[in-house]
């Protein structure tokens, strides 16, 4: 049942499980700004002539998905420059859910992003290195892995952003840790291609080098064929006689 009131309507019943509260607009309102992840629907009323406009809840997000968008926040401008204000905005949690959910602040947030870098790299990157198969076919997914993560050096490389500087000391363990696994991952390729322990290690840790360097240089000049080149040469080099 639509009933007018002033110069909106609404629907008395309810509309639909999605909308908890009735939103009401003036009549003739097209269209509404909606922020965060929100959605809005146009629902016709019995009265052709007239059309309501409802504001859907945002989607609750999971637990994964908020962390993923702090991610994003923190690779972009470092845990110095993450605002709350701007973790709020991406998350589309307020500051009090935030700290409900992360009660030391952005230190708790950072821990929690690290946590889930670590588990993502491990999964696309570092996995295929561990996997059966020729050294070159799984040295080239990790590459391929990684063009998409670094958006083919265009995202910043967040180990660095909270491995180096003022925050190194509260993160280094957990950055170290992540490096380690990676050069670990990268020596098991290089042993079974044939290569010496030694040599193995040696490759490997320059490999990240050349990789890490590869996305800060590829980023300072805007030039992502610069990241690349350098990861499209990389499995052959590494494996190299």
């Amino acid at each position: 049942m639509w009933e007018k009131i002033g110069g909106a309507v609404r629907k008395t019943g309810p509309v639909s499980r999605c909308v908890s509260v009735p939103m009401v607009y003036p009549i003739g309102t097209t269209s509404l700004p909606v922020s965060g992840s929100a959605t809005s629907m146009n629902v016709h009323c019995t009265d052709r002539s007239t059309s309501l406009i409802f504001i859907m809840p945002a989607a609750i997000l999971s637990r994964e998905e908020v962390v993923a968008r702090l991610m994003d926040v923190v690779r972009r401008n470092g845990y110095d420059g993450a605002s709350l204000a701007e973790l709020s905005k991406a998350t589309g949690l307020g500051k009090s859910s935030l700290y409900h959910h992360f009660p030391q602040g952005k230190e708790d947030m950072a821990a929690a992003v690290l946590a889930y870098l670590e588990a993502t790299l491990d999964a696309s990157v570092f996995a295929p290195l561990r996997a059966d198969g020729e050294p070159v076919v799984r040295l080239r997914a990790m590459t391929r892995a990684l063009e998409l993560f670094y958006d083919h050096g265009r995202d910043a490389c967040l180990l660095a952003n909270l491995g180096i500087g003022e925050t190194s000391q509260r993160f280094n363990p957990r950055v170290k840790r992540i490096f380690d696994a990676w050069i670990d991952a990268l020596v098991v390729v290089l042993r079974d291609a044939g290569l010496s322990k030694p040599v193995a290690r040696a490759r490997a840790a320059d490999a990240i080098i050349r990789i890490e360097g590869a996305v800060i240089v590829a980023r300072a000049l805007d030039e992502p064929s610069l990241f690349d080149r350098t990861l499209r040469a990389l499995p052959e080099e590494l494996l190299r006689a």
